[in-house]
């Protein structure tokens, strides 16, 4: 008998969100903003969690294990410390920014605290986690798939193929301009998506 999976998906860091998939199949999904009614809320996204558990006929108890879209140690060090470490504009920003960087170190701590959960933690690479959620639910057997975003924990872009449930990466691109600006990438999408509606 094949063991049921249920994963609980937690975005965190803008935009928090909840999503479960029972064994493959996405049965919920839940954004924090349409609880606490902050557009884009960072807040920890507990009232999201518990929609999309009783959306789902799940106890907390039952998830197997939580994916989290985000790697918080390469992101302190490949974009916050390393870079400040030459840099002095850089180090400013990582102390003006001190207050977040402490949830990112103890994102895991702060997600068991809440959730009594003591199952397995996964932190996965932004930019894998677009193209997954692009390419898995699609038709498409065979695809090329593109993550274009303002930032995920050091890149701004990748480009893969997917071919049979499997995604490998052509190449991540850095662009210094969008970290520089903290130009969110996305809104060009959401300036498209606004037009082709009007």
């Amino acid at each position: 008998m094949q063991r049921k999976i249920n994963i609980l998906g937690l975005n965190m860091l803008h935009d928090s969100s909840a999503a479960i998939v029972k064994n493959g199949e996405l049965v919920s999904a839940c954004e924090q903003e349409r609880f606490n009614k902050i557009k884009h809320t960072n807040e920890f996204p507990l009232e999201a969690i518990k929609e999309s558990l009783k959306i789902s006929k799940l106890k907390m108890s039952q998830i197997s294990e939580i994916n989290v879209s985000f790697t918080p140690s390469r992101y302190l060090k490949e974009f916050l410390i390393g870079p400040a470490v030459k840099d002095k504009r850089k180090m400013n920003f990582l102390f003006n920014s001190f207050r977040k960087n402490l949830y990112i170190i103890d994102l895991e701590k702060i997600i068991r605290k809440k959730l009594n959960f003591k199952k397995k933690i996964n932190f996965l690479n932004h930019h894998m986690c677009h193209l997954a959620s692009a390419y898995y639910p699609s038709s498409f057997k065979n695809s090329l798939v593109v993550s274009l975003d303002g930032l995920g924990e050091v890149d701004t872009t990748m480009f893969a193929t997917a071919k049979n449930q499997t995604i490998n990466v052509l190449k991540k691109k850095n662009n210094k301009i969008s970290k520089f600006f903290r130009i969110d990438l996305c809104s060009i999408h959401k300036i498209f998506r606004m037009e082709t509606i009007l």
